[in-house]
């Protein structure tokens, strides 16, 4: 015979927490989550622009084929 999920202890759910987010911290959330989104994006972008680069100079790239 095979104990239940509720017999094994699996039925504890704890009690919810409420959390208050006034509007300035909201704010604050978004607009350094949206910057650090920015820099992220920016940052990639100068490491793809590196490796581009980097494989160009080798003549790797498909930038010498798009202008010959």
């Amino acid at each position: 015979m095979s104990m239940s999920y509720d017999q094994y202890g699996g039925g504890y759910t704890p009690d919810r927490s409420k959390v208050t987010v006034s509007a300035g911290t909201a704010f604050k959330i978004g607009f350094f989550g949206a910057f650090g989104a920015a820099v992220a994006w920016i940052l990639v972008s100068i490491v793809f622009l590196i490796i581009g680069a980097i494989l160009a100079a080798a003549g790797l790239g498909f930038a010498g084929d798009l202008f010959h």
